[in-house]
């Protein structure tokens, strides 16, 4: 009953559309780039296994609070530095998004991240850190055993449903939630839910990869019972959703 009650709450959220532009809201550097091994130990480690979350998290906290406006006289690397520490610490907490920091002299997020490239790279390196320390932390039991394992028990099953629901949720609300598969994190920006005779025939995340220079698209067929179909990786969501962050 539980799982057929979360369905028909699914079916009543409309897909989300949005579209991603990476030239326009990607992070002017790709994940795992040489250029980390500048930031002290933290890049270099950041060179060889990755600075995703941090990647990710930043591109879904501009989405939430940054606002642009290109016609004001541009901000310089110190006014930078204070707007990109304030949009951290809205998303670092899960605060609402009307929360908004202006970005001025700026159009998007590559502009303002190609303008002052070290400093993004080291905020991603430090925010990475935060979020595994902070929000991975929590599902490191259940990712340690299931993330190399494909699932097939009705439990598991019902735990990727669970983790399904949560993150198109969020991006039903106007967030851009990150989801953590395979070792990795990606920012969601899109669902699409697929029915077949009133029933989830698939449900397709379109994400922000940091691995690369665009968007793609993570597909999570489901089976006849209205579980996800066996076979599949789980995922978790891990987007920042802090208690002890002030939201003001």
């Amino acid at each position: 009953m539980k799982v057929l009650f979360t369905i028909l709450m699914a079916m009543t959220l409309s897909n989300s559309q949005a579209a991603f532009d990476f030239s326009v809201e990607g992070l002017c550097f790709k994940n795992g780039t040489t250029e980390l091994r500048r930031f002290g130990p933290l890049g270099k480690l950041g060179n060889k296994k990755g600075i995703c979350q941090g990647m990710s998290g930043i591109v879904s906290a501009f989405h939430e609070h940054a606002k642009f406006n290109p016609s004001k006289k541009k901000m310089d690397q110190a006014d930078t530095y204070w707007a990109l520490s304030e949009i951290i610490r809205y998303h670092s907490g899960g605060c609402s998004t009307k929360k908004k920091v202006s970005i001025d002299g700026f159009s998007n997020l590559q502009e303002l991240c190609s303008a002052y490239k070290d400093l993004f790279m080291s905020t991603a390196i430090a925010y990475n850190t935060d979020i595994a320390i902070r929000e991975i932390s929590w599902n490191l039991d259940s990712f340690l055993i299931n993330k190399d394992s494909p699932i097939s028990g009705t439990f598991d099953r019902f735990n990727l449903h669970q983790n399904v629901q949560a993150l198109i949720q969020l991006v039903n609300k106007g967030q851009w939630p990150l989801m953590l598969y395979y070792s990795h994190v990606v920012a969601v920006h899109n669902v699409e839910i697929k029915y077949k005779s009133n029933k989830i025939e698939k449900v397709i995340f379109g994400i922000y990869d940091s691995n690369y220079a665009s968007s793609i698209s993570y597909t999570i067929p489901y089976s006849e019972d209205g579980l996800p179909s066996p076979g599949q990786k789980m995922i978790w969501n891990t987007t920042p959703n802090r208690l002890t962050t002030f939201c003001w």
